[in-house]
């Protein structure tokens, strides 16, 4: 309806007939609809230009879909910030093309890049973040009373792991200083795993509602950090998953 509205406006306009007066750029929202009809009917090179706030909108639309894969994204203030910064691009550059380039430099600061109308697939943007498996393992009464409480390291040898009580203990006590999140394997391949993390309530771990947060790592990756993890009972693997920062390779 709103196609055939706006085609038969500027078509069919007799205002337009009787004056001799021709469109020739029609300024509206997204939508492709409305300037197929228009270009359909109409002799002359119709050009289309999208509404400020109809782009804004979409550019928005756009980067809280890009949220559910960058967490970057959901700080606070980050896609206000973008958007402000995708708007003062568009009034410096009206009358002439911008760049994605343009927009990118902007939110250099924040680390991100955006550019309306991407398209992000779920399973690339997995690979955007690298997660280490690590371990820790028990050590003898005499290592022990060496080393560091606090000290995580790859698990490189026969040693078992800790049991998952003072694996969630010890972490809910140390100092936040690096992001840790224990797991389990819930499926192993011949090339990769399935594992599922837990999250945090307070000071407490617990496996989220509806077993959320399943994770896939291609095996080859696990063991260029560690050894396969060895096992805590007969029916579960456990481990700790360390965030880091720079993009998987």
């Amino acid at each position: 309806m709103e196609a055939d509205t706006g085609a038969d406006l500027i078509n069919n306009s007799k205002i337009l007939h009787d004056t001799g007066l021709n469109v020739l750029v029609v300024i509206g929202d997204e939508d492709s609809s409305t300037i197929a009809a228009v270009r359909k009917g109409n002799p002359y090179k119709i050009y289309k230009l999208a509404d400020k706030n109809h782009l804004k909108k979409n550019f928005g639309k756009e980067l809280y879909d890009l949220a559910k894969f960058y967490k970057e994204l959901n700080k606070t203030g980050v896609i206000k910030h973008i958007k402000k910064c995708f708007s003062y691009a568009i009034a410096q550059n009206k009358g002439k093309s911008v760049s994605t380039e343009d927009i990118e430099d902007k939110n250099n600061n924040k680390g991100l890049h955006a550019a309306s109308g991407s398209k992000v697939n779920a399973e690339q943007n997995k690979r955007r973040k690298k997660r280490t498996l690590i371990t820790k393992t028990k050590k003898s009464k005499a290592e022990s009373e060496e080393e560091d409480p606090d000290d995580f390291s790859c698990h490189d040898d026969s040693s078992t792991l800790e049991t998952f009580s003072d694996l969630e203990n010890d972490l809910s006590n140390r100092e936040e200083d690096r992001e840790l999140v224990p797991g389990q394997i819930t499926k192993v391949k011949k090339n990769g795993a399935i594992v599922k993390s837990m999250v945090k309530t307070g000071k407490a771990w617990k496996w989220p509602d509806g077993c959320e947060d399943i994770l896939y790592y291609e095996w080859n990756d696990i063991l260029s950090h560690i050894k396969e993890p060895k096992k805590v009972s007969k029916t579960r693997k456990l481990y700790r998953v360390l965030e880091l920062d720079f993009q998987w390779g």
